[in-house]
């Protein structure tokens, strides 16, 4: 699909919606399908691939690259040279630190919120404590548990905490 260029300087592709009120910043790229709601900031150098959703107010910062099917929620922040891979969610308030990875049908995206480290992952939502909980004694999830221990090691590196 072909790539058109806006007038403010930033690229996007036929069927992107881009609402009245976002502001996106020259050099970001947004590809067929994307829906990016009033409020959201969208920062120079950002990618968001097609059927990706930005809800209103979410910041997107310099760099970072929003995969397919990601799904931001309104008032998340999305730090500069982050990837959101593919089926990642980044929550209401949420301030993403990094994708963990995608294994055994779903996305890990570890966030930020209010101090405490949480694991997005599908349809679910764990502090990092409950997440640990969760898939300790699943013998489904063994490349989960070795995720969720990176997790472990990122969010002491960062201050925050399990619970």
């Amino acid at each position: 699909m072909e790539w058109l260029k806006h007038e403010n300087g930033y690229w996007y592709q036929e069927g992107a919606v881009i609402e009245s009120g976002a502001y996106i910043e020259s050099r970001a790229h947004i590809a067929s399908g994307a829906v990016i709601a009033s409020g959201a900031r969208i920062e120079s150098g950002a990618y968001i691939a097609s059927g990706a959703y930005i809800g209103s107010n979410a910041r997107i910062e310099s760099n970072a690259r929003i995969e397919s099917g990601a799904v931001i929620a309104s008032g998340a922040y999305i730090e500069s040279n982050a990837r959101i891979e593919s089926n990642a969610q980044v929550l209401r308030g949420d301030t993403c630190i990094c994708v963990i990875g995608s294994c055994e049908g779903y996305a890990k995206t570890l966030t930020e919120r209010n101090g405490v480290a949480w694991i997005n992952a599908g349809c679910r939502s764990f502090c990092l404590a409950d997440a640990l909980a969760h898939w300790a004694d699943r013998a489904d999830r063994p490349m989960t548990r070795a995720m969720m221990l990176a997790a472990v090691a990122i969010a002491e590196q960062r201050g925050l905490r399990s619970k």
